[in-house]
Protein backbone atom coordinates (compact mmCIF):
# COMPACT_ATOMS: atom_id res chain seq x y z
CA UNK A 1 0.00 0.00 0.00
CA UNK A 2 1.55 3.34 -1.02
CA UNK A 3 2.07 5.99 1.65
CA UNK A 4 0.30 9.26 1.15
CA UNK A 5 2.04 12.59 1.74
CA UNK A 6 -0.34 13.26 4.60
CA UNK A 7 0.85 10.04 6.28
CA UNK A 8 4.53 10.26 5.31
CA UNK A 9 5.20 13.77 6.59
CA UNK A 10 4.26 13.07 10.25
CA UNK A 11 6.33 9.86 10.13
CA UNK A 12 9.39 11.70 8.80
CA UNK A 13 8.99 14.50 11.31
CA UNK A 14 8.64 12.07 14.17
CA UNK A 15 11.71 10.14 13.04
CA UNK A 16 13.75 13.32 12.61
CA UNK A 17 12.82 14.64 16.04
CA UNK A 18 13.44 11.30 17.74
CA UNK A 19 16.79 10.72 16.03
CA UNK A 20 18.03 14.30 16.62
CA UNK A 21 17.07 14.49 20.29
CA UNK A 22 19.78 12.16 21.65
CA UNK A 23 22.48 13.93 19.60
CA UNK A 24 21.36 17.33 20.89
CA UNK A 25 21.39 16.05 24.46
CA UNK A 26 24.88 14.59 24.00
CA UNK A 27 26.19 17.95 22.83
CA UNK A 28 24.65 19.85 25.72
CA UNK A 29 25.45 17.42 28.53
CA UNK A 30 28.84 18.10 30.18
CA UNK A 31 31.44 15.38 30.03
CA UNK A 32 32.70 14.78 33.58
CA UNK A 33 35.64 12.75 32.27
CA UNK A 34 37.05 15.73 30.31
CA UNK A 35 37.84 19.29 31.35
CA UNK A 36 36.03 22.03 29.44
CA UNK A 37 37.88 23.33 26.38
CA UNK A 38 40.05 26.40 26.98
CA UNK A 39 38.58 29.78 26.13
CA UNK A 40 40.30 31.35 23.19
CA UNK A 41 41.02 35.00 23.85
CA UNK A 42 42.61 37.49 21.53
CA UNK A 43 45.85 38.56 23.15
CA UNK A 44 47.31 41.92 22.20
CA UNK A 45 51.10 41.67 21.97
CA UNK A 46 53.12 43.81 24.36
CA UNK A 47 54.18 47.07 22.75
CA UNK A 48 57.27 49.20 23.18
CA UNK A 49 57.84 52.91 22.46
CA UNK A 50 59.95 53.75 19.42
CA UNK A 51 61.03 57.37 18.92
CA UNK A 52 61.52 58.65 15.37
CA UNK A 53 62.94 61.93 14.12
CA UNK A 54 61.61 63.56 10.99
CA UNK A 55 63.49 64.03 7.72
CA UNK A 56 62.93 65.90 4.48
CA UNK A 57 63.43 62.60 2.64
CA UNK A 58 60.73 60.67 4.52
CA UNK A 59 60.14 57.21 3.01
CA UNK A 60 56.39 56.47 3.34
CA UNK A 61 54.29 53.97 1.36
CA UNK A 62 50.61 53.08 1.65
CA UNK A 63 49.34 49.54 1.08
CA UNK A 64 45.90 49.13 -0.55
CA UNK A 65 44.45 47.86 2.76
CA UNK A 66 45.10 51.32 4.29
CA UNK A 67 48.36 50.46 6.01
CA UNK A 68 50.91 53.28 6.02
CA UNK A 69 54.51 52.06 5.97
CA UNK A 70 57.46 54.10 7.21
CA UNK A 71 60.94 52.87 6.34
CA UNK A 72 63.49 54.34 8.74
CA UNK A 73 67.20 54.32 9.46
CA UNK A 74 68.31 52.53 12.63
CA UNK A 75 70.19 54.77 15.06
CA UNK A 76 73.53 53.71 16.53
CA UNK A 77 72.29 54.12 20.10
CA UNK A 78 69.18 54.65 22.23
CA UNK A 79 66.79 57.51 21.57
CA UNK A 80 68.10 59.27 24.67
CA UNK A 81 71.52 59.61 22.96
CA UNK A 82 69.96 61.68 20.18
CA UNK A 83 68.71 60.87 16.69
CA UNK A 84 69.85 62.09 13.30
CA UNK A 85 67.10 63.06 10.82
CA UNK A 86 65.25 59.95 9.57
CA UNK A 87 66.41 57.74 12.43
CA UNK A 88 64.37 55.77 14.96
CA UNK A 89 65.43 54.06 18.18
CA UNK A 90 64.00 52.35 21.21
CA UNK A 91 64.01 54.55 24.28
CA UNK A 92 66.63 52.37 26.00
CA UNK A 93 68.66 50.97 23.07
CA UNK A 94 69.28 51.00 19.35
CA UNK A 95 67.11 48.99 16.94
CA UNK A 96 69.10 45.81 16.28
CA UNK A 97 70.01 44.66 12.77
CA UNK A 98 67.69 41.63 13.15
CA UNK A 99 64.70 43.87 13.99
CA UNK A 100 62.55 45.45 11.26
CA UNK A 101 63.32 48.99 10.09
CA UNK A 102 59.76 49.43 8.87
CA UNK A 103 56.65 50.62 10.71
CA UNK A 104 53.18 49.47 9.64
CA UNK A 105 50.28 51.63 10.85
CA UNK A 106 46.70 50.73 9.90
CA UNK A 107 44.68 53.87 9.18
CA UNK A 108 40.91 53.28 9.51
CA UNK A 109 38.70 54.82 6.83
CA UNK A 110 37.86 58.40 7.74
CA UNK A 111 40.59 58.67 10.38
CA UNK A 112 43.21 60.33 8.19
CA UNK A 113 42.75 63.71 9.89
CA UNK A 114 42.93 62.39 13.46
CA UNK A 115 46.02 63.16 15.56
CA UNK A 116 47.50 59.61 15.77
CA UNK A 117 47.63 59.46 11.97
CA UNK A 118 49.27 62.85 11.33
CA UNK A 119 52.83 61.55 11.57
CA UNK A 120 53.50 61.48 7.78
CA UNK A 121 52.99 65.26 7.67
CA UNK A 122 54.84 65.95 10.93
CA UNK A 123 57.85 63.76 10.16
CA UNK A 124 58.74 65.67 6.99
CA UNK A 125 60.22 68.20 9.42
CA UNK A 126 63.66 67.13 10.79
CA UNK A 127 63.05 69.21 13.92
CA UNK A 128 60.02 67.16 14.98
CA UNK A 129 59.72 63.77 16.67
CA UNK A 130 57.04 61.09 16.94
CA UNK A 131 56.59 58.18 19.37
CA UNK A 132 55.11 54.94 18.06
CA UNK A 133 53.91 52.14 20.34
CA UNK A 134 54.87 49.03 18.36
CA UNK A 135 55.33 45.28 18.42
CA UNK A 136 57.32 43.06 16.06
CA UNK A 137 54.94 40.86 14.05
CA UNK A 138 57.78 38.54 13.00
CA UNK A 139 57.03 39.21 9.32
CA UNK A 140 59.20 42.28 8.76
CA UNK A 141 57.02 44.97 10.34
CA UNK A 142 56.90 46.85 13.60
CA UNK A 143 53.13 47.15 13.93
CA UNK A 144 51.90 50.44 15.36
CA UNK A 145 49.12 50.26 17.95
CA UNK A 146 49.25 53.92 19.06
CA UNK A 147 51.24 57.04 18.23
CA UNK A 148 51.69 60.66 19.24
CA UNK A 149 53.93 63.61 18.58
CA UNK A 150 56.82 63.94 21.01
CA UNK A 151 57.49 67.54 22.04
CA UNK A 152 61.16 68.54 22.18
Amino acid sequence: MPLRASTLLPVLLAFGVLSAAPAAQAQIAPRPDRPPPPRLERVTPRTYPLLCRGTRSLNVWVRPERVALLMFERSAGPASAGLAPGQCAWMDRAVRADEPARLAHHVPAGADGEAPYQWPEVLYDPDRYWVFEVYNNGRGDLVVTASREQPR
